[in-house]
């Protein structure tokens, strides 16, 4: 981008292209920009894999993804229910079982989400 249009890349364009390969369903592709970038990754970029692994059904990635959440920040919820639904997308309902009891010992809390419309 530097060279073709004079813009410096941040942080936040690489979490961008992490959405887009990942809803692209190109999970593998995202991983290797996540290793390959100059930047320390942030929870945001996990973040987006996460989600896309929810999106192909992709465990194997999704666990990996959460994993290096829960290094970034042992409490947040953005690791565990998004893992939780990617197995219940996948009919791991065992797996399910399991992040959600991680989430009570933990005393994980997710904000139930609301509207304002």
């Amino acid at each position: 981008m530097t060279n073709d249009f004079g813009i410096e890349t941040k942080p936040q364009h690489f979490t961008c292209m992490i959405d887009l390969l990942g809803r692209a369903g190109k999970l593998t592709e995202a991983i290797k920009l996540i290793e390959e970038m100059p930047f320390k990754p942030h929870s945001a970029m996990y973040g987006a894999l996460l989600g896309a692994c929810r999106l192909h059904k992709n465990t194997d990635i999704a666990e990996f993804a959460a994993k290096k959440l829960f290094e970034i920040d042992p409490k947040t919820v953005a690791a565990y229910v998004p893992l939780a639904n990617t197995y219940a997308s996948a009919r791991r309902w065992d797996q399910v079982a399991r992040v959600r009891c991680c989430m009570k010992d933990n005393t994980i809390i997710k904000t139930p989400g609301y509207s304002w419309i």
